[in-house]
């Protein structure tokens, strides 16, 4: 079962990692006909990679935390929105899900999540207090980025209640922070709310300052997942101009479409190769032309960075917004041998 967990995450976050750098993150400052694009590569992000977006479905959602160079995290607020299910009440040592650590040079070192029984947690600095769950974050070698780590994680109460229904909390010790480029975590087994609608995660992220956590520089990430959410793919090919023509349409509850970007790859067995982008119009509708020498296969994945709405509690402020990431199904575009 790990083995099997550790595939699809691997296999998932090497794509999301083709598509980083292919893009040097593709950011729109801006919303709606006023989008406009720059290079945002030394932004953080929060992007929520949902299994499945049909409401009340249970499926893994994985949630990646992105750091740039210039930031290293020392506590991280996890807010997962209203409405998901079996956040809490896992039994103690059931596996929670997988987690994945990326160095600085993007090299990935992995480890399971599992429940534990919140009673051993009593008072930790990182978060007092006796907690509802407490999931662990147990890397699969002792020389991994990140050392054993507790997560804690309760319903909200008061104003925590309007930035989601639970709150997950764990520190990253500064020695592992500075390796630390990009923390995901793979959560098995989530309901999904059963309401259509537009769903907003959120990380309060504090940095260090040296050695030392600056919560004065404390800072919100947001993930947006609409429910539900489609992207197909189709494609034929043009033998009078030897291309692939392709197109599809994106569909998201409650989320604006004009200017959303989609990043297009090739597929050779397990791997991707990033092969351009596109927008779609304000119908979800695109289309993409590419020329081809061979049968090839095609996969089209949602890639869109924004800013954040107004208004923000973190004193840092609201620094990026990310439509879920979905993919397509293939589309497969014949090249017949004459």
């Amino acid at each position: 079962m790990l083995m099997a967990h550790l595939h699809t995450v691997r296999s998932r976050l090497l794509l999301g990692l083709v598509a980083l750098l292919a893009l040097a993150v593709l950011l729109l400052v801006g919303t709606g006909q006023a989008a406009t694009t720059r290079l945002a590569a030394d932004l953080p992000f929060l992007d929520i990679y949902p299994a499945s977006t049909i409401p009340g479905h249970t499926a893994a959602t994985e949630v990646d935390l992105y750091m740039p160079s210039s930031k290293q995290m020392a506590k991280v607020v996890l807010y997962v929105p209203a409405g998901y299910g079996n956040v809490l009440g896992r039994a103690p040592n059931s596996e929670v899900g997988e987690f994945a650590t990326w160095d600085r040079s993007f090299l990935p070192s992995f480890g399971s999540i599992y429940a534990q029984d919140p009673a051993a947690y009593p008072n930790d600095p990182c978060a007092q207090g006796l907690h509802q769950a407490v999931w662990s974050l147990t890397p699969e070698f002792e020389n991994g980025d990140l050392p054993q780590t507790p997560v804690f994680v309760d319903a909200t109460t008061g104003t925590d209640a309007a930035l989601g229904g639970y709150k997950a909390q764990f520190c990253v010790p500064a020695a592992s922070a500075q390796k630390i480029r990009e923390l995901d975590l793979y959560i098995t087994k989530l309901v999904n709310p059963a309401t259509t609608g537009t769903y907003k995660w959120r990380a309060f992220v504090t940095p260090y300052a040296g050695s030392t956590p600056n919560d004065a520089g404390t800072f919100e990430l947001r993930g947006t997942v609409p429910m539900p959410m489609t992207l197909t793919l189709h494609g034929r090919y043009d033998r009078k101009h030897k291309r692939a023509l392709l197109s599809g349409r994106l569909t998201a509850t409650g989320y604006e479409m004009t200017g959303v970007y989609l990043s297009l790859y090739t597929l050779k067995g397990a791997f991707y190769r990033y092969a351009g982008v596109t927008r779609v119009n304000k119908s979800g509708l695109f289309s993409m032309k590419r020329p081809i020498k061979k049968t090839t296969r095609f996969r089209v994945v949602t890639a869109t960075y924004q800013d954040c709405d107004p208004g923000t509690t973190a004193p840092g402020g609201c620094l990026t917004d990310t439509l879920a990431d979905i993919a397509s199904p293939v589309a497969k575009v014949v090249v017949a041998k004459r």
